[in-house]
C-alpha cells in the first residue's frame, strides 16, 4: 500500500496534535493536583469567645467554610475592616461560611474585648489566643491576617487580605481587589483559590515568649517535666486513671503528637471550668501559658536537652490518691455480675451501718475491680429501723423519699473518690443503711465486678454540715440535630447559705453548664461555667473560698445540648432525646453543696458570709485561677 505525501503530513500532524494534546492535559492535571496539595492543613483546636462560649474548628464541620480574621483591640486597620467583615457575613451565611475573629494579642483579656464588641457593635465572635497557640501554629505575625478554611477537612484555602482599601495612616474610598470575596467566590463555585500577592497590612502582635524574654526552645528538665508532673503525672502513672502513662522523657517522646492534639483541641488536661469566674481550691486545666510551653516545645522537636529527668522519679503524694485500705469504714460490697452486651438496668441495694456514735465523712471512695464497666456509683445514707431494710425507700436517684441524704463516696467518670473541704463533712448517723445506686454498661465480654466501699472520718464534728441541693429538670425533648438546646432549673435559697462547691450533671450530649445567682438586690451573676462540658469527664468543683448567698437569692442552672453529629460524642444525632438514667439518653442536674449558719459555727460563718458578700461586688472582673504558679 502506498501513501500519499499528503497523507504522511496529515498523520504526522495528528501524531503532533496528539502528543500536544496528551502533555498539555498531563500539564493542565499537574497543576490542578499540584493546586491542591497546595492547601496546608492545620490541627484542630479550641478557644473560647469574649463571652466564655466553646468554639472547636472541626464542630464547624457541617459548614461550608470558615473565615478566620486575626482582631486586635486599638488597631485601626483591623477596625476598619468590620464592616466589610459584616457585610461578606451576610453575604455568605445561607451558603454555608461561618465568620469568626481571633484574637492573639496578650494585651487584649476579656473585658477589653467585651468592651470593644459594645462600642463597636460586634456580633462576630471574638476567639482569644491565650496562650498564642493558634497564633504560633498558623504563622500569624500580625492583625487583619485573613484565613478562609474548609473545616471538614483542616485546610487553609486562603490566607492574606480582605481587600487592598485599607493601609498604614491612608484608605482609599473604594477597594480596587476584594481578596477574600474571591478566594469565597472562587471556592464556593470548586475553582482552585491562590493566595494573592500582595501584603497584609496590620498591627504587629507580641509574642508571649519574647515579653517574657525566652524566646529560646523550652528546657525539658527545667520547663516541660515539672508542667506534666503538675496537670498530667497524678493520672497518667501506675495506679492512674489514664490509659498510658506519663513517667518518663521515652513515654512523652512516644505520646508527643497526641499530647499536642489534646492540648490544642482542650481536651486534656480534663475538667476545664471557665477560669473567669470564682477561683477553685485546685486548678483544673491548665494555664495558657504553660501550654505554649509544652506545645513550643513539642514543636521544636521535643529535645532532650540536659539534666536529670523529673518524671522519672515523680511520686504521687499521698494526699493525692486515696487508698481505701486506710479508710475508717471498709466494706466490701456484694459481686456485681455483668453480661457481655445489652442493658444493664441500674442496681441498688442497701447495707446496715451500725456505729457508737454519729460520724462525719471527710473523704470517700468506691473502687471497682473493673472500672471499665462502672460508669457511675453512688453511696448515700437512709434511715432504718432495727435490722429491716425493707422499709429504706428508694426514688430514682436512690436517695430516701422521707429523708434528706448523706452523700458518703462516689465514683463518677473523672472522679474516683472525693474530698470534702477543710472544716466542713457529710454525717452520718450511729444507725442507718447505707443506699448504693450502680450504673453499669457492657464493654462485649462478662465480667464480674467486686466493689468497696472506704470512708474517712473526722475525729471531731467539722464546723460546717454540708448539704447538697439538687436543681435539675426532667421534662424535656431534645430534637434530631439540635446543636444548641437549653435547659434551665432554678432553686431559690429559703435561708442564708454558703456554698462550697458545684457539680454538674449531664450524658452525652450536654455540651455547656453554668451556673449564676440573682441575689434579692437584683443584679445577675454568674458564678461557675464549663463552656466544654464532656460526660467522660466529672466531678466536683470546690470554690478556693466559700460563696454567700443571701436568704431570697435565685440559683439558676442552664445546660445546652448538642444533639447533632459535629458532637464527637453523640450516639445517634437522628434521634429525638428525652429524660432517662441510661447514657443514650440525657439528665439535667446541677448538685449545689452548702452549709447552713448552726449555733456552733455562727462566727466563722457570719465572717465567712461577710467577707464573700464585698467581693461579690467584684464578680465579672478577670480574675486568677485558684492554684497559682506557687502551689
Amino acid at each position: 500500500m502506498t501513501i500519499s505525501k499528503s497523507q504522511s503530513l496529515l498523520m504526522l500532524n495528528a501524531v503532533v496534535l496528539t502528543a500536544i494534546l496528551g502533555i498539555l492535559i498531563a500539564v493542565f492535571w499537574r497543576g490542578n493536583q499540584s493546586q491542591e496539595t497546595t492547601y496546608r492543613t492545620i490541627s484542630d483546636f479550641a478557644l473560647l469567645d469574649q463571652e466564655g462560649k466553646f468554639h472547636k474548628l472541626s464542630r464547624y464541620a457541617n459548614d461550608r467554610g470558615v473565615v478566620l480574621y486575626v482582631y486586635g483591640v486599638g488597631c485601626p486597620i483591623a477596625r476598619n475592616h468590620l464592616p466589610a467583615l459584616k457585610t461578606l457575613r451576610e453575604k455568605y451565611m445561607k451558603q454555608g461560611i461561618e465568620f469568626l475573629l481571633l484574637d492573639c494579642n496578650p494585651q487584649d483579656d476579656r473585658e477589653t474585648l467585651q468592651q470593644d464588641a459594645l462600642e463597636r457593635n460586634i456580633d462576630i465572635p471574638i476567639l482569644r489566643d491565650e496562650g498564642q497557640l493558634v497564633m504560633e501554629m498558623m504563622g500569624i505575625k500580625r492583625t487583619c491576617e485573613t484565613f478562609l478554611i474548609d473545616p471538614k477537612k483542616r485546610r487553609v484555602i486562603f490566607h492574606g487580605p480582605v481587600d487592598d482599601r485599607l493601609g498604614y495612616e491612608s484608605q482609599k474610598k473604594e477597594a480596587t481587589h476584594h481578596y477574600l470575596q474571591d478566594a469565597i467566590d472562587s471556592y464556593l463555585s470548586g475553582d482552585a483559590v491562590k493566595n494573592p500577592d500582595a501584603e497584609i497590612r496590620g498591627c504587629l502582635i507580641s509574642k508571649i515568649s519574647d515579653a517574657a524574654q525566652n524566646p529560646t526552645t523550652p528546657d525539658y528538665a527545667k520547663d516541660v517535666a515539672p508542667i506534666l508532673e503538675r496537670r498530667c503525672f497524678n493520672c497518667h502513672s501506675t495506679g492512674g486513671t489514664a490509659p498510658w502513662a506519663l513517667e518518663s522523657y521515652e513515654d512523652v517522646l512516644g505520646w508527643r503528637a497526641m499530647i499536642r492534639e489534646v492540648i490544642l483541641t482542650k481536651r486534656m488536661p480534663p475538667r476545664q471550668p471557665d477560669m473567669h469566674y470564682l477561683p477553685f481550691s485546685e486548678t483544673h486545666g491548665i494555664f495558657p501559658e504553660e501550654a505554649s510551653t509544652i506545645v513550643r516545645w513539642l514543636d521544636a522537636g521535643a529535645p532532650r536537652g540536659e539534666g536529670e529527668d523529673p518524671l522519672a522519679t515523680a511520686k504521687i503524694t499521698s494526699d493525692r490518691r486515696i487508698d481505701v485500705e486506710n479508710a475508717q469504714i471498709k466494706i466490701d460490697l456484694p459481686p456485681q455480675n455483668i453480661p457481655a452486651t445489652g442493658e444493664v438496668a441500674y442496681r441498688t441495694n442497701a447495707l446496715k451501718l451500725q456505729l457508737q456514735k454519729d460520724a462525719w465523712v471527710r473523704a470517700g471512695k468506691i473502687q471497682p475491680t473493673e472500672p471499665e464497666v462502672l460508669h457511675h456509683a453512688f453511696c448515700r445514707t437512709s434511715p432504718v429501723e432495727g435490722d429491716n431494710l425493707n422499709n429504706v425507700e428508694f426514688s430514682k436517684r436512690g436517695i430516701s423519699n422521707k429523708w434528706r441524704s448523706t452523700n458518703v463516696a462516689a465514683y463518677v467518670p473523672g472522679m474516683t473518690s472525693f474530698e470534702f473541704p477543710t472544716d466542713t463533712g457529710m454525717k452520718i448517723p450511729r444507725e442507718c443503711a447505707l443506699v448504693f445506686l450502680y450504673h453499669y454498661t457492657t464493654i462485649g465480654k462478662s465480667v464480674t465486678d467486686r466493689p468497696k466501699l472506704g470512708v474517712f472520718l473526722h475525729e471531731k464534728p467539722p464546723l460546717f454540715e454540708l448539704e447538697m441541693e439538687t436543681i435539675e429538670r426532667r421534662n424535656f425533648t431534645i430534637p434530631p440535630g439540635e446543636s444548641e438546646y437549653q435547659v434551665e432549673d432554678d432553686y431559690t435559697a429559703d435561708e442564708d447559705i454558703l456554698i462550697f462547691g458545684i457539680a454538674p450533671h449531664m450524658h452525652y450530649r450536654g455540651s455547656s453548664f453554668c451556673c449564676k445567682i440573682i441575689p434579692p438586690e437584683g443584679r445577675e451573676k454568674t458564678i461557675f461555667s464549663m463552656p466544654n462540658y464532656r460526660m467522660t469527664w466529672q466531678g466536683i468543683y470546690w470554690f478556693k473560698e466559700p460563696l454567700a448567698i443571701s436568704k431570697g437569692t435565685n440559683i439558676i442552672c442552664t445546660g445546652i445540648f448538642d444533639n447533632s453529629s459535629t458532637n464527637e460524642l453523640n450516639p445517634d444525632s437522628s434521634e429525638t432525646v428525652v429524660y432517662g438514667q441510661q447514657s443514650w439518653r440525657e439528665m439535667f442536674e446541677g448538685w449545689i453543696l452548702y452549709s447552713k449558719r448552726t449555733e456552733k459555727n455562727s462566727e466563722k460563718f457570719d465572717k465567712l458570709f461577710r467577707e464573700s458578700l464585698l467581693k461579690q461586688n467584684d464578680l465579672g472582673s478577670e480574675q486568677k485561677p485558684a492554684g497559682t504558679h506557687d502551689e
